[in-house]
């Protein structure tokens, strides 16, 4: 399947993001990566500032669509779930931390757009906060998470803990497999 212009160029930007800084991006780049013109990028997009805001709401909502088709998999488990949620958030991290640090550097943001993105933000947020609460409480439910703390404090650990673990992934080696087994043993699972 073909990708649409914009996505093309918004997943060019994501592949360059990974190994430079926004100061070190130019538009120019970001056309070449993506194999179109520059005056493309700019039909899309009326600044360099708005395709880091573009791209980071294209991350948002690609992380969303992946946690939200996981969870609405018939036959998922509780643990089945949490492992692949963990290496979701993991490959997201990885994938963001730049765009997050070169949107910490724009400082003409858009005032409207900004507060447009903290909402997106705090409305994913709720929306994997609910997901990760309902598969935490089946598992309690289940017996395969064995745990005095209710599924909400669950979920806050296993956010944390990721995030944690993203950033000791940064200088240390540590695999998805055993950032999962960390993760999982701190939630109490059984399998």
């Amino acid at each position: 399947m073909k990708l649409s212009k914009k996505i093309q160029i918004l997943e060019a930007l994501e592949k360059i993001t990974q190994h430079k800084r926004y100061d070190e991006v130019k538009v120019d780049d970001i056309a070449s990566a993506a194999g179109v013109g520059k005056g493309t990028v700019y039909r899309y997009f009326s600044s360099k500032e708005h395709l880091y805001f573009e791209l980071s709401k294209y991350g948002l909502e690609s992380f969303h669509s992946r946690v939200e088709a996981l969870y609405k998999q018939p036959e998922i488990t509780p643990i089945s779930f949490l492992k692949s949620f963990i290496a979701i958030f993991a490959d997201f991290g990885q994938k963001r931390t730049r765009n997050i640090e070169s949107i910490r550097e724009i400082e003409e943001w858009n005032k409207e757009e900004f507060a447009e993105l903290k909402l997106k933000v705090m409305d994913y947020k709720y929306k994997i906060d609910a997901m990760l609460i309902d598969m935490i409480a089946k598992g309690q439910q289940e017996k395969k998470i064995d745990s005095y703390l209710s599924a909400e404090k669950l979920t806050q650990f296993t956010i944390h803990s990721v995030l944690s673990l993203h950033h000791y992934r940064r200088e240390h080696t540590i695999s998805i497999t055993e950032l999962e087994y960390l993760i999982l043993k701190g939630l109490g699972c059984n399998e």
